[in-house]
């Protein structure tokens, strides 16, 4: 169900890609492209695998008639944070570091996401042998409620 379900996100998220393309203001080399569109695949793969990994290992008690507040665990919720703080330090220290820098190391964006398919292949692999191991604990778990 892991390595069935998990890929229709991921199929979701490539659609944000291609709008980006457009809304930029500057001219776009070959180069820029390329780097954006790994950049953008390997954080989507591995946040997916990050994001597996937090829902196998620390799911969370919810109340089926909840329809406000926080509903996620410690673990999703710190996860989230750190995520969003390695974004807006990269997007603060990207300026800083200049557009010619970054352009000279345009190689490390394709090992990042390559690093990151292989993370997030072996995530499903490796995620639904817990999963099968886990599965009536995290429903129990899950059904009890508050």
């Amino acid at each position: 169900m892991l390595r069935v379900g998990e890929p229709a996100g991921v199929g979701v998220q490539v659609q944000d890609a291609v709008p980006e393309l457009v809304v930029v203001p500057v001219h776009l080399s070959l180069k820029m492209v390329f780097m954006l569109f790994s950049s953008g695949f390997g954080g989507m793969f591995l946040f997916q695998a990050i994001g597996v990994w937090v829902s196998l290992l620390s799911p969370r008690q919810i109340a089926f008639n909840a329809t406000m507040g926080n509903k996620l665990s410690f673990a999703a919720n710190a996860t989230m944070f750190a995520n969003m703080a390695v974004a807006f330090g990269l997007m603060g220290a990207l300026p800083a570091v200049g557009l010619a820098a970054v352009m000279a190391y345009w190689w490390i964006a394709p090992a990042v996401l390559l690093a990151s398919a292989v993370f997030y292949l072996a995530t499903l692999h490796a995620g639904a042998a817990v999963l099968e191991t886990r599965c009536e604990a995290m429903l129990c778990m899950i059904e009890r409620g508050y």
